[in-house]
Formats: structure tokens, C-alpha cells, sequence
């Protein structure tokens, strides 16, 4: 007995199909090859679902109908999309990151071995077949974020420092210097599309494409269509044909272009973004923060992030999510009688219920920043000095530990 597994059978038509099993079971019985009519599937792709789907067989057994199958790892439905492989690839990848997360604190790594962790382990399961389904997913930066994909990217963000679900997307990545995943699976996409380019014209693939091509030149939603769409985002010249191979020199370009774009993106939410009022004054180049490898203190670190990107529980902040909406002149600093808004700088300036805390830092890092410059703030938050950095965190962690502490007495 010889078995086979994963024989797939395509056809445009129904008596394509039925005519293709019976030649594959007079093909086994001939060489003594047997089916398992059991495990055997058939998928009808359509854009609704069928009231009276047809049937087939083989040796003279119906085939149970699906809407979805699982080829190679890949979810696939019988409507086209990808929505199944997306939840499926999360699952595994959360999984592995769980599995990883038990074993070895994310947390108490450099930056640099964090991401490695993340990119060796976890990114190959997220991309898993993205190089296809990628091109069938919104292209658009705004709403990426709310893929299946990257919100599994943005939890290990905020995992690692130690932030809430309410923090902002594009600051947590901001902070250890991570791209969104997308970019980084444009560059697969292209260079998949290079390899089905070179592949031969027998080759089941290419003949795929080649089917992709004809509809695109009838004007057809297709693959080949999808991928210039993509790429006409970051560079509207390039040119891209079933016969143009995309080289190297060109896809580090138009890497280049996909990250110049998500910087114009970038700056243009911090630019209205009431949330990130106090992050775009210090934030200037997209790039791992010093301080997430200068201090080993956790609890320190994370309430330097807090500070930094909004995600704490200073009034300015809560108030944003009260029902209703607290207007932001009524968010008033409850430790001090001075009737300020209880924004980030009025902590670190002048509230009076720091005032020893302050005195202090303020003393160990004399040498470093004029106090008496109006932007000394600014400077504080940016700065990339060690000594700065260490007792800035700390006195940070002063303020915000003794505010919890009043404000839970009340």
C-alpha cells in the first residue's frame, strides 16, 4: 500500500472537479493506492455562502463540504480571506511569547536582547505566509494597528515597559525604536514576489502569477494588483510587471521610503494628539531610549516610561476617561492648594507636595541643568546623561509612589 497526504485538486467548475476525482480514484485502485474518503474535503470558494452547494464524490462516497481547511500551515476559508489564519498565527504567537514569558523576564532585559527574544522566537510566527496574505490586508497606518498581527507586536511593547492598554501605540514603539511589523513584511512581500519572478512557467506558482497578471490586465482585484497598490504608497514611479524583478539596491530604497512615510505619520499624531502633548516636547528622533538600558530598577524604569508617554495617574490623565470627559481645565493637582492643572511638569516644577523630593534631585544634578532656564524640562526628558537619567528616575519614582500613597488615604 503507498498513502499520499496534501493532494490538492483545483477547478473552476463543478464537473472539472467531479471528472478530476474520478481519475484520481482510477489512478489509486490502479496502483493500489487507497483514498480515505474520511479525510478527504471539498472547499467551494465563493463570496456568499451557497443555499444547495453541489455535491462530489469519490468512490461513490460523498465528500463532507468545509469553509475552511488548513494547507501548509496556512488557515485558509472558502471566502478568500484571511481573517482565520491572522486569529491563528496570533494564538500560536501569544503563546510562544507566554511560553518564553515563564521562563525569562522580558522585562529585566536590555532592549536589545528583548527584541532579539521577540524577533527570533515570535515575529517568523506572526509573518508565517505574510508575504501572501499581507497584500490582502489594509495598507493604511492608521488601521494596522488594529490587525491581529500588530496588536501581538504592541503587547510585547508594552510588556517590556510596563505600560497599560491605555498608552499610546506609536509612543510605546517610539520608545524601544520599533518599526510596525508591516514594514518589515513589505520587505518579505517584494522579495516574494522576486522569487515567484525567477521561478519557471511550469511551476504551479508561476502559473498562479501568471493567471494574477492576466486579471490584472483585464483591470481585476488580483495579486499583482494588490502589490502595486502596496508599493505605490512608498514610491509612486516604480514600475512592476510579471517580468520586473525588484532588486536589492531597490527594495533598501523603498524600505527607506516606508519608514520616511511612518515617520510623516508619526510626527503628524504627536502633532494632535492632546494625549502626547508632553512626549513632543522631548521626543525628537525616533530611537531607543537610553535610559530603558541605563536603569536596572524596574519599578523605577517603568514610572520614568509612565511620565514620559502619558500613562499615569496624574489628573491630566485620568481625566480623559471619566464619563464625562472632565474638561481639562477642571483637572486640578489634588496634593497642592494652588489650583494648577496636575499636568507632568507641574509635577516635576512646582507642585509643593514634592517639594523636598525635588530639592534633592535638583542638588545631585546641579552640574548638569540650569533649573533657571524656562525649558529645563525639556532638557531633563531628553537628556542622555547617565547621571542625569539615574537620579531623574528616581526622584520621578519619589513623587509618583508618594502620591499614590495620599491619595489612596483619602
Amino acid at each position: 500500500m503507498f498513502y499520499a497526504d496534501d493532494l490538492v485538486l483545483l477547478s473552476n467548475s463543478r464537473q472539472g472537479l467531479q471528472n478530476s476525482l474520478n481519475t484520481l480514484s482510477q489512478f489509486c485502485k490502479n496502483w493500489k493506492m487507497t483514498i480515505n474518503e474520511k479525510k478527504s474535503k471539498v472547499m467551494i470558494f465563493a463570496k456568499r455562502k451557497q443555499n444547495k452547494p453541489p455535491s462530489f464524490t469519490i468512490n461513490s462516497k460523498e465528500l463532507d463540504q468545509v469553509s475552511e481547511y488548513t494547507y501548509l500551515g496556512v488557515k485558509i476559508s472558502a471566502t478568500g480571506n484571511f481573517a482565520l489564519h491572522l486569529k491563528q498565527i496570533r494564538e500560536k504567537a501569544l503563546y510562544a511569547f507566554f511560553k518564553i514569558s515563564r521562563r525569562i523576564d522580558f522585562r529585566k532585559l536590555k532592549p536589545k536582547h528583548a527584541n532579539r527574544l521577540f524577533d527570533s522566537y515570535v515575529l517568523p510566527i506572526l509573518t508565517y505566509g505574510s508575504d501572501i496574505w499581507s497584500l490582502y490586508s489594509n495598507q493604511t497606518l492608521q488601521k494596522w494597528d488594529n490587525c491581529e498581527i500588530e496588536k501581538v507586536h504592541l503587547r510585547f511593547c508594552r510588556h517590556y515597559l510596563g505600560v497599560n492598554n491605555k498608552s499610546s501605540n506609536i509612543a510605546c514603539r517610539a520608545e524601544i525604536g520599533r518599526f510596525p511589523l508591516k514594514l518589515f513584511i513589505n520587505r518579505l512581500t517584494i522579495k516574494y514576489f522576486n522569487h515567484l519572478i525567477t521561478l519557471p512557467d511550469e511551476s504551479l506558482a508561476k502559473q498562479s502569477l501568471i493567471l494574477s497578471n492576466n486579471l490584472y490586465m483585464k483591470n481585476k482585484s488580483c495579486y499583482i494588483l494588490n502589490m502595486k497598490n502596496m508599493i505605490r504608497i512608498y514610491n509612486p514611479t516604480q514600475k512592476l510587471n510579471i517580468d520586473t524583478i525588484i532588486n536589492n539596491m531597490t527594495i533598501d530604497d523603498l524600505e527607506s521610503k516606508m519608514k520616511t512615510h511612518y515617520f510623516k505619520y508619526w510626527n503628524n499624531i504627536l502633532d494632535n494628539s492632546p494625549k502626547l502633548s508632553f512626549y513632543k516636547t522631548f521626543k525628537q528622533f525616533y530611537e531607543e531610549e537610553k535610559y530603558l538600558s541605563i536603569l536596572n530598577d524596574f519599578q523605577e524604569r517603568q514610572h520614568f516610561t509612565k511620565l514620559r508617554i502619558s500613562n499615569h495617574k496624574l489628573a491630566i490623565e485620568t481625566g480623559r476617561y471619566n464619563k464625562p470627559k472632565t474638561p481639562q481645565h477642571q483637572r486640578l493637582c489634588v496634593l497642592c492648594n494652588n489650583f494648577k492643572i496636575e499636568t507632568e511638569e507641574h509635577m516635576i516644577s512646582d507642585c509643593e507636595a514634592y517639594a523636598q523630593f525635588r530639592l534633592e534631585f535638583q542638588s545631585k544634578i546641579s552640574d548638569k541643568i540650569d533649573f533657571s532656564k524656562q525649558n529645563y524640562i525639556s532638557k531633563l526628558m531628553k537628556s542622555t546623561d547617565d547621571k542625569t537619567i539615574f537620579y531623574l528616575s528616581k526622584f520621578i519614582n519619589k513623587c509618583l509612589n508618594y502620591r499614590k500613597d495620599k491619595t489612596s488615604e483619602v
